[in-house]
């Protein structure tokens, strides 16, 4: 039980900070090792998924300090979008740990 919470938190790590960095180069390098295992689909769902959640943080922290007076409107749409996402999210991640052991890829600087 301990390895799979430490499994499910590798595939969070790899989305929150993957999420930060570059979503589209974290949603590149797992869809690619998807495609090449199809063991690790549902995994790399979930780390595709929330890399794009911290897309959402990234834009409001970005709009807050470029156009302080926007925060407001700007939180509302990014914070639905974030909500919504992270049900979906949510949900993925409990039918994983569901099905057991979380195989992850073996990432590499490119």
């Amino acid at each position: 039980m301990v390895w799979l919470w430490i499994q499910a938190l590798s595939c969070a790590y790899y989305g929150i900070f993957g999420g930060l960095a570059s979503s589209t180069a974290t949603t590149m390098i797992f869809s690619r090792h998807a495609s090449g295992h199809v063991s690790l689909v549902r995994s790399a769902t979930l780390v595709i998924l929330l890399a794009n959640l911290m897309v959402t943080l990234r834009l409001t922290v970005v709009s807050a300090v470029v156009a302080p007076g926007l925060i407001a409107p700007t939180a509302t749409v990014l914070g639905a979008g974030f909500c919504a996402g992270l049900v979906v999210t949510l949900y993925g991640w409990r039918k994983l740990t569901e099905t057991g052991a979380l195989p992850l890829p073996e990432v590499q600087n490119p």
